[in-house]
């Protein structure tokens, strides 16, 4: 993010939604949160839950999932995540 000229605040921002994710990763799945495992289904229950649950206002919602929307461009990129025709959690 430095390299993309991010300023500091939005480096700690975007780190705080990846934070908050793994959390909830960890308390939903009860493991920790791996990029492998990642699907669209996981994004779309942490959305529901910061709306439903948590209450939060829209954009710190959005705020939230920009984060790890810029995230998984990342992992896929580094070869971290595959092609999201493959989001689907194994069971």
């Amino acid at each position: 993010m430095a390299r993309q000229g991010k300023s500091a605040a939005t480096q700690r921002g975007y780190l705080s939604g990846l934070r908050d994710f793994a959390a909830w990763v960890e308390q939903t799945y009860g493991e920790p949160f791996d990029p492998r495992r990642l699907v669209r289904e996981d994004v779309r229950a942490y959305r529901s839950h910061l709306l439903n649950v948590k209450r939060q206002k829209p954009a710190t919602i959005n705020r939230k999932l920009a984060s790890l929307g810029s995230f998984c461009r990342w992992a896929l990129a580094e070869g971290l995540l595959e092609s999201d025709a493959r989001w689907k959690r194994p069971t």
